[in-house]
């Protein structure tokens, strides 16, 4: 050929030339050599120092590769890794997320542009077990009878169950008894590589959309008498019976997915919801937090008896604000504290809030009404004749007082200047 080509092959350390003859139609011939400075390629390699079996076990790999200023491209097999399926760090590892076999390649090139690639097929294999279950039920005196199968592909060496109520099991087959509730089943499967996997089934009776915790309608205050709601936790359903016990000794038997109580007496009450299937199996549900219900009150200075047109003053404290029965008889003095003058005795009511709580008080009012006087007397007396004994007043008594013009006394003095008008 006019124009060859031609591949060399290793060993590199030999000295390459080529050597063109040329013959003419006249038999003579000619040869010219040249020596090839050829650049030796890549030489990829590597080993596996840590070969997985299991999902999320790592592959790690080492690079031998032989050359100088070498760039590398990995290529793990697994293209939904996205970018970490191609590192181009001289050594690496790698996660495989699915069973199955996977080649690993590594592509070498040197600065000049030469690479060469080396592959080793079906060196993975993860073989980590699915794990999957089935199950059936009955019911039989209020009670779930489970019956579990283990539907795990591939040779499985051990089942671990967790039946979601505290109770642990194994084997490919349980069988397990429920009451009414909500349960998440767990299984966790290996195999004789010491692979793991688990699955949860959710709330195998189909009961999480209807049984759960009920609401309480709780104030950040709740004072005696506290009313209060009671919601449960699908107030839609119509598949379960509802009664209501309140904790005080009263409840709601009438099949009420909401109802209101008005707790009388202060304490600590935990109200609880029993929940009845069509076929009278019950479930019982528990008050979370416990409704505790405060005995609020307030303090009235004592109030003094006084006359009729007088006023006497009261405080209050303990409550945020205050009503009366007879507002008019108050007149504010300064915060919580009034003067009550009324015109007669009378029970006043008085009623102190405090955020939702509200409480009465009634105290006595008593009024004492002055009483009817009269007084009668000469309408003249002498100047300079004997003293005259007041007296002849009505009412009488000892705490009945005389006064002439303004002093007290018990007689007129006739002496006082002559005729002048005196005020007895």
């Amino acid at each position: 050929e006019l124009n060859p080509q031609h591949q060399f092959f290793p060993p590199w350390d030999t000295a390459f030339a080529a050597t063109f003859t040329a013959i003419d139609v006249f038999g003579c011939a000619s040869e010219a050599t040249h020596i090839l400075d050829l650049l030796p390629p890549p030489i990829p390699n590597f080993n596996v120092i840590l070969n997985p079996f299991c999902n999320g076990d790592s592959l790690t790999v080492e690079n031998t590769s032989i050359g100088e200023n070498l760039t590398y491209l990995w290529d793990f097999d697994d293209p939904l890794a996205g970018a970490n399926n191609n590192p181009t760090t001289p050594n690496a590892f790698h996660f495989y997320a699915e069973n199955g076999l996977y080649d690993v390649c590594l592509t070498a090139e040197n600065a000049q542009g030469c690479q060469q690639s080396l592959c080793q097929s079906d060196i993975v294999s993860i073989n980590t077990p699915i794990a999957e279950f089935t199950f059936t039920n009955q019911v039989n005196n209020c009670l779930f009878g489970v019956q579990f199968q283990n539907t795990t592909t591939g040779i499985v060496s051990c089942s671990e169950w967790n039946f979601g109520d505290e109770q642990l099991g194994t084997g490919l087959s349980p069988f397990h008894t429920y009451p009414i509730g909500v349960y998440d089943v767990q299984l966790v499967v290996c195999n004789e590589l010491g692979c793991y996997d688990t699955t949860t089934v959710a709330d195998i009776f189909n009961f999480s959309n209807i049984i759960g915790p009920f609401n309480i309608g709780l104030d950040a205050v709740s004072c005696a008498p506290f009313q209060t709601t009671f919601e449960a936790f699908n107030i839609a359903d119509q598949t379960f019976t509802y009664f209501w016990e309140f904790g005080d000794g009263f409840g709601d038997p009438n099949n009420n997915t909401q109802t209101s109580h008005t707790y009388s007496e202060p304490g600590i009450y935990c109200p609880s919801l029993i929940m009845e299937d069509q076929n009278g199996c019950p479930f019982f549900i528990e008050c979370e937090t416990p409704i505790v219900v405060d005995e609020f009150t307030f303090d009235i200075t004592p109030v003094a008896d006084i006359c009729f047109g007088d006023s006497t003053e009261v405080s209050f404290s303990g409550a945020d604000t205050y009503s009366f029965s007879h507002p008019s008889f108050f007149t504010e003095v300064e915060d919580d504290s009034y003067w009550i003058q009324a015109p007669v005795s009378t029970d006043i009511v008085i009623t102190g809030n405090y955020e939702d709580c509200e409480y009465e008080q009634t105290i006595p009012f008593v009024v004492n009404q002055l009483p009817a006087v009269s007084l009668t007397l000469q309408p003249e007396i002498c100047f300079n004749e004997g003293a005259l004994v007041l007296e002849g007043g009505v009412p009488s008594g000892t705490s009945s007082v005389y006064t002439v013009e303004g002093t007290a006394t018990n007689v007129f003095d006739p002496t006082l200047p002559a005729n002048n008008s005196y005020t007895v």
